[in-house]
């Protein structure tokens, strides 16, 4: 984790000097890995009742990445935070978990409130990594959770809809992992 750190520092710090002292940015997309498992019980009578799981949601915290972790500790005198944008990827999707999915969110628990993106419904499938649109205000308001907090605390909820049973238990897994891209402008003066 140290060494991706160090890695992100190197590779996207660029320095500047001048009256004002040194500067530097550091901007990085900081993926998070959320491995979703969701238990399917199973039904003696096989495919003959269809069975509606519940919602599952997983939690996670921006920081939980060792690259981001403690980047904003230290650095009071950080000048701005930009948010370039979110995208998320699903991998992993096996032919049979290809299932019927009422809801595939990802909520980012803000003070003012919850963004919740809506990122998919239909079959569960893997898709490659995708861009969430997102507009100025979502952004201000979550560099002002960065700021305000230096975390930012989010869920995925994953909802299937009506699947059909088969005699055995069986687990769903899936990897989904949401992509921040965040540009940190710091000024030692």
């Amino acid at each position: 984790m140290k060494n991706l750190f160090l890695a992100v520092l190197v590779g996207g710090v660029i320095y500047s000097c001048g009256d004002a002292g040194i500067g530097f940015n550091v901007g990085k997309e900081f993926p998070i890995e959320v491995p979703i498992e969701i238990p399917i019980p199973g039904n003696p009578l096989g495919g003959l009742i269809d069975i509606d799981p519940d919602a599952e949601t997983f939690k996670y915290d921006l920081n939980e990445v060792g690259a981001f972790d403690g980047a904003l500790d230290g650095l009071d005198d950080v000048g701005s935070i930009v948010v370039n944008g979110i995208a998320f990827e699903i991998e992993g999707v096996d032919a049979d978990e290809q299932l019927d999915l009422d809801e595939l969110r990802l909520d980012i628990n803000l003070p003012s409130g919850v963004l919740s993106f809506q990122l998919a419904t239909g079959d569960l499938q893997n898709l490659p990594k995708t861009s969430i649109a997102l507009t100025q205000a979502q952004k201000e308001s979550i560099v002002d959770e960065l700021f305000n907090s230096k975390q930012l605390d989010s869920e995925v909820v994953i909802d299937f809809g009506s699947i059909p049973s088969d005699p055995n238990d069986r687990t769903v897994t899936i990897d989904f992992t949401a992509y921040f891209d965040i540009l940190l402008k710091a000024r030692d003066l």
